[in-house]
């Protein structure tokens, strides 16, 4: 009887099938994919003043559909699903013939949505036809890319609305929808002269779009007409006030260490904390992220804790509980780089707890074995000990700390001693950058030194500034990010679709600079 297959396009999808198809063996294997015969299509293609309620197309061999809810898609879109078959070598589209609108030109378009049954030989295809006199012919397109990285975007969505002024992308419908391909790009056939809003979307997986999605728009309407226009929109993620507030994350380890992620930026010494009724005290580990905090409190065996976090109007609570406490030795970690330690740091030991205390008597430095009369440090962050004495480079030093030296925020010491020999990185291990700035925009500018992935430096350029410096490098390949900084705040700035605002603009500069230690390297930054 052949294979048989029902589909509502997004919503249902149904598979029959009354007998088993075995593949012939021998022979040359087909690499052909299947060919819709189209001039012989009911209607035939690029039919005009009609309003069908089923199409048929024919194709030279046997077909099946492949994963159809995303491989095919119609323009403008319906508001009842069309309902597609395949049976045998004859593909069926049935529509709600009442919804087409007049005058309108639709186009079914059929991305690797067909294949043939043995070899998996795929084809793509587009079907039009028009309700009016003729087939409407103008073009559209769109490149979506990272607004920071400035890569193409692939599987994004780009929705063409007709514009008004309760216009809402967020719940409305499109009147066009199309998908970006591996280049970031986007194609829309078949348009007539009209004004269109552009908007774009990534849902990363989710079914829906949410107020956090990767965006983009175009700050005015598209125009339509005989020109084809290609339009570049820069997609990023908005920067949300949630109307809601509420705890992402939320966890007590054995020392009293409790972390907290919510869907909002917050104060961290604002926060309260209380065991039943009783507030407790808390000291604050600062995060690099203004959504989240780390509050160390000493905690008892078997308790209960609410951590209580201002939003708005309301408190958001969350409740964490101990079971017993962990008197585990903390580990250490320094920031010596194979015993050198960099120029421009000072030696930094971190611990797994708050340091409460420590005794100074007990701490010694040698340089070139003679004992160091006078160490300065201090605690920074709670957990980590920073030795702010000036290491000359190319001396010897050995820092030492004898055993029950630092004491921990709940009183337990730590009880080993540490011993480490360094010696400070001299000015010829390091690189210096100039760039020279020609045709500076006239704004100011925040530019980042990228290196194996990473920012490693970064100046905010003022209007008048041409020569921005970067010293003591370290050698290397760097490449040069700039973000127009439009608010004159040093940060980059996401838009906003409700204040029609674009991101502030990012430039690449990806020719690799190499840097080589004990050079001066000047380098010419030339804007569009």
């Amino acid at each position: 009887m052949g294979l048989k297959k029902r589909l509502a396009i997004g919503f249902l999808f149904v598979i029959s099938s009354c007998a088993q198809v075995r593949p012939l063996e021998g022979g040359a294997k087909d690499e052909a994919a299947p060919k819709p015969d189209m001039q012989n299509a009911s209607p035939v293609l690029g039919s005009t003043s009609i309003s069908p309620s089923v199409i048929r197309i024919a194709f030279d061999e046997y077909i099946k559909l492949n994963n159809p809810a995303k491989t095919i898609s119609i323009t403008p879109e319906l508001p009842t699903k069309p309902i597609v078959e395949v049976s045998g070598r004859e593909l069926t589209i049935q529509i709600e013939s009442k919804d087409l609108l007049a005058n309108t030109t639709y186009s079914i378009v059929f991305n690797k949505a067909i294949s043939d049954l043995n070899e998996g030989n795929d084809t793509t295809f587009t079907y039009v036809f028009s309700t009016g006199q003729f087939i409407d012919s103008l073009n559209y397109s769109v490149v979506l890319i990272d607004a920071e990285t400035l890569q193409p975007v692939s599987d994004a969505m780009i929705g063409l609305f007709v514009s008004t002024d309760t216009l809402d992308p967020y719940t409305q419908k499109p009147k066009y929808l199309a998908q970006t391909d591996k280049t970031g790009k986007a194609n829309f056939q078949y348009l007539g002269a009209q004004d269109l809003a552009v908007f774009a979307y990534n849902l990363n997986g989710l079914n829906k779009i949410s107020a956090d999605s990767p965006i983009a728009f175009r700050t005015n309407l598209i125009e339509i007409d005989t020109t084809w226009v290609t339009d570049t929109l820069r997609i990023f993620t908005p920067k949300v006030v949630p109307s809601r507030g509420s705890v992402l994350k939320k966890n007590l380890d054995s020392r009293g260490r409790i972390t907290v992620v919510t869907n909002f930026d917050f104060e961290p010494s604002v926060a309260l904390i209380k065991n039943n009724e009783n507030y407790v005290d808390f000291s604050v580990e600062e995060t690099p992220r203004s959504d989240s905090s780390i509050f160390w409190i000493l905690a008892q065996e078997n308790f209960n804790y609410e951590i209580q976090i201002p939003y708005q109007d309301t408190l958001i609570s969350a409740k964490v509980s101990t079971r017993k406490i962990d008197l585990d030795k903390s580990k250490i970690i320094n920031n010596l780089d194979n015993g050198e330690l960099e120029i421009n740091e000072s030696l930094t030991f971190s611990f797994d707890f708050p340091i409460q205390s420590i005794n100074p008597q007990n701490l010694l430095v040698y340089q070139d074995n003679v004992l160091i009369p006078e160490i300065e440090y201090s605690i920074e962050n709670l957990r980590n000990l920073k030795i702010l004495s000036e290491f000359e480079p190319e001396s010897t030093f050995q820092l030492v700390i004898l055993p029950n030296s630092i004491t921990f925020y709940d009183g337990t010491l730590f009880t080993d001693s540490i011993v480490v020999n360094f010696k400070r990185k001299g000015a010829s291990k390091y690189a210096n950058l100039e760039l020279v700035l020609e045709n500076l925009p006239d704004m100011p500018l925040v530019i980042y030194l990228h290196s194996n992935g990473q920012i490693v430096a970064k100046q905010i350029v003022e209007l008048t500034q041409n020569i921005v410096s970067f010293k003591q490098l370290k050698p290397g390949e760097y490449t040069i990010q700039v973000a127009y900084d439009w608010n004159n705040n040093g940060v980059w700035d996401t838009g906003s679709w409700q204040n029609n605002t674009q991101p502030e603009v990012i430039v690449w500069f990806t020719q690799p600079i190499t840097l080589r230690a004990n050079w001066d390297t000047k380098q010419p930054l030339a804007f569009q």
